[in-house]
């Protein structure tokens, strides 16, 4: 099982962070909107579910537990390449395994020497980055060249984000942006 080793920065502003990661040389490797079911894996267990995400160039079926929420390296995950976001979902519901929820976000992804920085933006929540590295010190270190410290970050997942503005994300249907 992989660990995620990653750290937020909440309530920041996307095109002061795309110009801060511009100016240190940042690639971009993809704009993308994101869509996702999310399914309940033991009835009770908060802390892990299946989600299937199509970014719109891979899908990708895994199982997420939060194994510390306290620490950068909290999450733990396994992920497959799956060809097709419906038939996906068909076999899990052949399985009797039902999406308690679908999920929309956009993101921005940039590479900085080998550390995924993502720009977030969910329906209802200011953006966040999310740093993701291989090492705690790789995440500190992109942390630090973005002009952060360690008090500015946060280990909050969107479920906390959402709680945090009223909205348990666990009981909605759908979360999606509004169209236009």
């Amino acid at each position: 099982m992989a660990k995620e080793i990653e750290l937020r920065v909440l309530d920041v502003n996307p095109e002061e962070i795309k110009q801060r990661l511009q100016a240190l040389g940042a690639h971009v490797i993809r704009e993308e909107v994101q869509r996702r079911f999310v399914y309940d894996v033991e009835p009770g267990n908060q802390n892990k579910w299946i989600r299937l995400r199509d970014n719109g160039e891979t899908i990708q079926l895994g199982v997420k537990e939060i194994v510390d929420a306290d620490a950068i390296d909290g999450m733990e995950e396994v992920e497959v390449t799956v060809d097709s976001f419906e038939h996906a979902n068909e076999l899990l519901g052949m399985l009797g395994i039902s999406p308690r929820s679908y999920q929309e976000n956009h993101r921005s992804m940039f590479d900085l020497e080998g550390v995924e920085i993502s720009i977030d933006q969910w329906p209802k929540l200011k953006p966040f980055i999310e740093i993701e590295a291989a090492s705690k010190d790789m995440v500190i270190d992109a942390l630090t060249k973005l002009g952060y410290t360690e008090a500015d970050t946060s280990l909050k997942h969107p479920v906390d984000m959402y709680a945090e503005i009223g909205i348990d994300i666990k009981t909605v249907p759908e979360l999606r942006f509004e169209k236009a």
